[in-house]
């Protein structure tokens, strides 16, 4: 059960507040003591700070019920994301001419994406890296364009020699100050990655941020689908950005939402169940309404599930959440100790026997003969596997 302070930072996240909403708000600090250190400390945590802030800053909350010093630290907060969020936004924009000039099409996920086409105010949405939706066929002309610009690659799954499966997240690029994802399909049903990008960029929106350039966004009920699954997997890994739900609620409030599309959307692609929890949530804890019919999938006994997950993470943590549940979940990609024996050979297969593009990407090679670039990948294996065998026995 959430204390007087959890309640009023849950009563708190309204972007746009009405009398009601103030009248419960004063409710709570009248008729309990709130711990402001807490409740500053959870806000950030959780990345709730800068709603807060706006919902207090349109209320016009006398110190009488806000003392002074939180709201200053809120609003220090807001001036730091919505920074962050434009150099973000600034430095995005600048490669967009590169993409078209490649003929490269490119979908903004997640945080870019919904501070561009759901808020008014980029300071509102706290965002710490950039994701992108490529075709599988463009993924190589994507990559040039970032190392041409100078980024470092990390490599989650590369496609394997072996031709296993792509990973939904192949590469992060990344310099001294941003950090880009790279997708090709939804992560949940990534098996079917090439065909739903033709799918949704046949249904994606134009956006122009600052400049004639131009980038896609999801259109909204594709978009909704998809970020149910995201919280979903960061949800029940214990590694959730709550303002994640407030995406979903901004969707639904802006009635960008088509409910028997989403509904046909997640069942075609596998995802309806997982769904139906997240707008449960939506619903009990955002007071956002939705069909009955969806949340009434959720049984009485997944609903207690799900309750006693999110208060969890309103009041631990996610650091703590973090160590604690390390090899729980996943956050895009499937943990080597939830895989069948099957499922971590060809992980290991395809990890120490990667194709000749990855290979020349990685250790950034001229060389065109796959078996020397072979051999020496397998030996830096070898050698950091040895180095780290070490170490754990000192």
């Amino acid at each position: 059960m959430l204390n007087p302070t959890e309640h009023l930072i849950l009563s708190s996240i309204r972007l746009h507040p009405n009398f009601e909403d103030k009248s419960e708000i004063v409710s709570i600090i009248h008729g309990n003591t709130i711990d402001w250190d807490y409740f500053v400390n959870r806000s950030l945590d959780t990345l709730l700070s800068p709603i807060i802030y706006r919902c207090f800053s349109k209320l016009e909350l006398s110190p009488t019920y806000i003392p002074f010093e939180v709201i200053q630290k809120l609003k220090k907060i807001y001036d730091i994301v919505l920074s962050n969020n434009l150099r973000l936004a600034i430095q995005f924009e600048s490669l967009l001419p590169q993409f078209e000039k490649k003929g490269i099409e490119v979908i903004a996920l997640k945080g870019m994406d919904v501070i561009h086409s759901l808020y008014d105010d980029f300071g509102i949405r706290q965002t710490s890296d950039i994701d992108l939706l490529f075709k599988v066929g463009q993924l190589n002309q994507a990559r040039e364009v970032f190392f041409e610009r100078g980024f470092q690659c990390q490599y989650f799954m590369p496609q394997g020699a072996l031709a296993i499966t792509n990973h939904p997240s192949p590469y992060k690029f990344y310099n001294e100050s941003v950090s880009y994802d790279f997708h090709i399909g939804f992560n949940k049903i990534y098996e079917k990655g090439r065909i739903l990008v033709e799918e949704i960029l046949a249904r994606a929106t134009v956006q122009k941020p600052f400049s004639n350039s131009s980038f896609f966004i999801l259109e909204a009920n594709d978009n909704f689908v998809y970020l149910t699954q995201h919280l979903s997997e960061h949800f029940y890994s214990f590694d959730c950005k709550l303002v994640s739900f407030i995406d979903l609620v901004e969707l639904i409030r802006k009635e960008k939402i088509h409910w028997d599309l989403v509904i046909k959307r997640s069942i075609s692609w596998n995802c309806f169940e997982t769904m139906s929890e997240m707008i449960f949530l939506v619903s009990e804890y955002f007071g956002c309404e939705v069909p009955a019919h969806i949340i009434s999938e959720v049984s009485n006994e997944k609903r207690n599930e799900l309750r006693a997950i999110f208060i969890t993470l309103v009041r631990e943590p996610r650091e703590t959440l973090r160590r604690r549940h390390a090899y729980q979940g996943s956050t895009g990609y499937r943990s080597i100790g939830h895989l069948t024996i099957g499922d971590k050979f060809l992980y290991l297969a395809h990890r120490t026997f990667p194709d000749l593009n990855y290979l020349k990407s990685k250790y950034r090679s001229r060389y065109k003969s796959y078996l020397p670039l072979l051999l020496f990948h397998i030996s830096s294996i070898f050698g950091l596997t040895l180095q780290h065998f070490i170490k754990r026995l000192k």
